[in-house]
């Protein structure tokens, strides 16, 4: 799952990025994170917590206060190392992506889209490369090493774990939900039952009660843990009210 923030606070510009990277993904493969941050300050926000970075940022350099380059500096003092892709409509200020260690540059209404597609497509396939972080967990002599963004959820029943992931494995072994919800909250992973522990970059949709997953599963969300699973998720373009 490659976790991606646009920057932009025009809602025209922000649906068709947000359109034709779901494009890119159906095409290529790749299972993406979409969030939206409408300012500059509401982005540099979020990103003091390191945990909470996507792993790539779209940005506008046509923003107010600060603009893209200003936050792409600001970040960078964080110790960031993100990658960084630029929209603008102009290209005078190229050079200055490069005192930021962007990905690429990219001029509005100029660069052909399957350029822009290439483009996105090499920064999917660095960023994978990258973020391959595995979980290990063993039972009776068996042991698996499972990549942690393929993990779609964990769920107990007594002291027995089963996690479920990849196209449709599944394992078991001992453990209690609260030991694996302390390792793993800081990768994502959300509490949305007593007994059911789920990786926000798998949830495809979040209704009253429930979710659903990319691959369809359909899990309860418990009552004490809805306000929780709303506020986690606003703003990621999954909520919706009501039943579906």
């Amino acid at each position: 799952m490659i976790r991606i923030g646009i920057c932009d606070n025009n809602k025209e510009h922000f649906k068709k990025l947000t359109d034709f990277l779901n494009k890119i993904s159906e095409e290529e493969g790749y299972q993406l994170s979409i969030k939206e941050y409408k300012s500059g300050d509401a982005l540099l926000f979020a990103w003091e917590d390191a945990y909470a970075r996507e792993e790539l940022l779209c940005l506008d350099t046509e923003l107010a206060n600060p603009d893209g380059i200003e936050i792409a500096k600001k970040i960078r003092e964080m110790g960031a190392e993100q990658e960084i892709i630029f929209f603008s409509a102009d290209k005078d200020r190229a050079i200055e992506a490069f005192d930021v260690d962007a990905f690429h540059y990219i001029i509005k209404f100029t660069t052909p889209e399957s350029r822009v597609q290439d483009i996105f497509t090499k920064a999917f396939a660095k960023i994978e490369s990258l973020t391959s972080e595995v979980l290990t967990v063993s039972c009776a002599g068996d042991s698996r090493n499972i990549p942690i963004d393929q993990i779609k959820y964990f769920q107990v029943d007594l002291r027995i774990i089963t996690v479920y992931y990849g196209d449709s494995e599944q394992f078991e072994f001992y453990s209690t939900i609260g030991k694996i919800e302390n390792a793993l909250n800081s990768r994502g992973f959300i509490r949305i039952h007593r007994g059911i522990l789920v990786n926000k970059y798998q949830i495809k949709r979040v209704v009253t009660g429930e979710i659903t997953l990319l691959d369809g599963t359909v899990l309860p969300v418990g009552r004490n843990y809805q306000k929780q699973v709303k506020e986690e998720l606003e703003g990621e373009q999954k909520w919706t009210r009501g039943k579906s």
